[in-house]
C-alpha cells in the first residue's frame, strides 16, 4: 500500500490536537483528536513529549519534545486501518512537528 502524507492542523497551543489528512493507494482518509468531528477515524497518536514544572517555587515551565507514540483502542478501527497505523505513525513522525509545544500549561 502506498501511504502519502495530505495534511496535519495541529498547532500551538494545540499541537496534540489535530487532523491528520493521508492518502492510502490514492483514496484520502482522516484521523481527528477532538471529539465530535466529521474524521473518518479517531486519533491513534501521542505525544511523546512532555510538560512541567522545574519547581514548585518559581513555576518555570519545562517543555520537552519527542516522536509522536502509538495510543489507540482496536475496537475503534476496522482490520485494514489497523493494521496500517504503525505505518500511518511513521509518516506522522516524518512529516509533523514533534510534540510537545507546551501550550497546555
Amino acid at each position: 500500500m502506498k501511504i502519502e502524507f495530505v495534511s496535519y492542523s495541529g498547532t500551538y497551543p494545540a499541537l496534540c490536537c489535530g487532523r491528520l489528512v493521508v492518502k492510502v493507494d490514492g483514496k484520502e482518509i482522516s484521523f481527528e483528536s477532538a471529539a465530535g468531528t466529521d474524521a473518518d477515524y479517531p486519533a491513534f497518536w501521542a505525544s511523546g513529549g512532555s510538560t512541567g514544572f522545574v519547581d514548585r517555587v518559581d513555576w518555570e515551565p519545562v517543555v520537552t519534545e519527542g516522536e509522536w507514540q502509538f495510543e489507540a483502542c482496536r475496537k475503534s478501527y476496522p482490520k485494514k486501518i489497523w493494521d496500517l497505523l504503525p505505518k500511518l505513525l511513521d509518516v506522522m513522525n516524518e512529516n509533523v512537528r514533534h510534540g510537545c509545544c507546551g501550550g497546555c500549561i
